[in-house]
């Protein structure tokens, strides 16, 4: 009777340690996967605001050409310029920070990302000011953000 007894309550404890395991390290892949799509959207919008500023900017425009590389034509600039826009203004990122990590200073230093960005957008033609709010406005919150994220994303941090 006791070796049932003890089989019963090993196989018990043993379900719900189990249990337990699946959903945190599920958890932790969740976190991880929305941090990398976070810094994905992060990356193509800085990529795309680049790419933009080089043929807008016409110092770096001519530079780019000297360098043998092509310049965006009228449709490829119309295509990023929309693509940009999109991801500036998608919510979809916020609302994953809300539901996964339903952390306010995540949000709030990913909003002030989106509106570094959206300022240097405005400022695309004025290299000086351009360069200025990526220095000062869009490049220390993202590494606020990728720090936050890492944060987030550590198995020690789930408990």
């Amino acid at each position: 009777m006791d070796n049932l007894l003890s089989g019963t309550i090993g196989a018990i404890l043993g379900s719900l340690i189990s249990i337990f395991y699946v959903h945190f390290i599920e958890r932790l892949k969740s976190r991880r996967q929305l941090a990398i799509d976070i810094i994905d959207h992060v990356e193509t919008m800085y990529h795309r605001l680049m790419a933009l500023g080089s043929i807008e900017i016409p110092e770096l425009a001519e530079r780019r050409q000297q360098s043998g590389l092509t310049l965006l034509n009228d449709d490829e600039r119309r295509q990023y310029v929309a693509e940009f826009l999109r991801l500036l203004t998608t919510y979809s990122p916020f609302a994953k920070i809300d539901i996964i990590f339903d952390d306010k200073e995540l949000s709030s230093t990913l909003e002030r990302l989106t509106k570094g960005f959206q300022s240097a957008f405005h400022k695309i033609k004025n290299k000086s000011e351009f360069m200025d709010l990526l220095n000062s406005e869009v490049d220390p919150h993202y590494q606020k953000l990728c720090v936050l994220l890492r944060g987030k994303t550590k198995l020690f941090h789930m408990f």
